[in-house]
């Protein structure tokens, strides 16, 4: 297994991922659990040999039944998604649940996510905190933010917008995009503390930035009528175009009036339209 990961990783040596292949395909066979995994990895992405979905689920198996808690939660997520084996929602939540008590983080947010919505499990909220939680206490970052919904929403848990707002910082502060939209819709909205326009501003721009639909498109609305910020035209309208783009039916419509009326962008009634076009196809006709 050590030979495999050297050729697999390369530095000291040429990387070679045939080479890696065959030596871990020679631990695997020994039953070493991290040959096994490395070897199942190769497989399910092709990586030095065919793609052999099969075959990955096979060795994932087989180190799962070894207690590998990685080797469980990608053998849940074949299970979940249905690749390479007939898609099993139970089965997937069994195995999640294996690795999530051996306290492998993203397994405890996936198998949190199937009590949430009643997948392969009875939907419990209490079971969905539970499990989220404990993967925030490890710190991930996607977990604060799944905990931060779970307060604003009273899930599983007493609605506590505070409490929300603090696991969406220490998410958004790591980085998730989706956290850094939530928070600042919570800013916006003054909800569990001070509204504060300014931040709110912020934080949908971090998420807008790097692409955020939702984002893109609130603030674009902000520009547009100026809340929070200098009312612009032509910036709500670029945000307006990127939202749009992204496949929002609301901002499509909005993008099409702007174009129709020549508010923010030159007036082009072929354009407006094409993104009239695009709203309508999605069921949305306007307010």
């Amino acid at each position: 297994a050590d030979l495999g990961r050297l050729y697999y990783q390369g530095g000291s040596v040429q990387q070679d991922l045939p080479t890696a292949f065959w030596w871990f395909r020679k631990a695997a066979e020994q039953g070493l659990v991290r040959a096994q995994v490395s070897l199942a990895g190769m497989y399910l992405i092709g990586e030095g040999t065919s793609q052999d979905l099969g075959a990955a689920l096979e060795l994932f198996h087989a180190a799962a039944e070894q207690g590998a808690p990685f080797a469980q939660s990608m053998l849940a997520g074949m299970y979940f998604t249905g690749e390479g084996v007939g898609q099993d929602l139970a089965e997937a939540a069994r195995w999640y649940r294996r690795a999530a008590e051996q306290d492998l983080a993203d397994a405890q947010i996936k198998l949190g996510l199937l009590y949430l919505r009643g997948q392969g499990v009875a939907a419990d909220y209490s079971e969905a905190y539970r499990w989220i939680s404990r993967a925030a206490d490890q710190g991930d970052a996607r977990a604060h933010n799944g905990l931060g919904l779970l307060y604003r929403d009273g899930q599983g848990v007493e609605q506590d917008y505070v409490k929300a707002r603090e696991s969406f910082r220490m998410a958004a502060d790591q980085g998730i995009v989706t956290a850094q939209y939530n928070l600042g819709m919570l800013y916006l909205t003054g909800l569990g503390g001070s509204a504060d326009m300014t931040e709110a501003v912020v934080l949908y721009r971090m998420a807008a930035e790097q692409g955020h639909p939702d984002a893109q498109f609130d603030l674009a609305r902000m520009y547009l009528t100026g809340q929070g910020m200098p009312r612009n035209l032509v910036e709500g309208a670029r945000w307006l175009q990127f939202s749009a783009e992204q496949g929002d039916p609301v901002a499509q419509y909005r993008l099409g009036l702007m174009y129709q009326k020549g508010a923010g962008v030159e007036k082009d009634t072929v354009e407006a339209l094409k993104w009239y076009e695009k709203a309508f196809e999605q069921g949305y006709s306007g307010p």
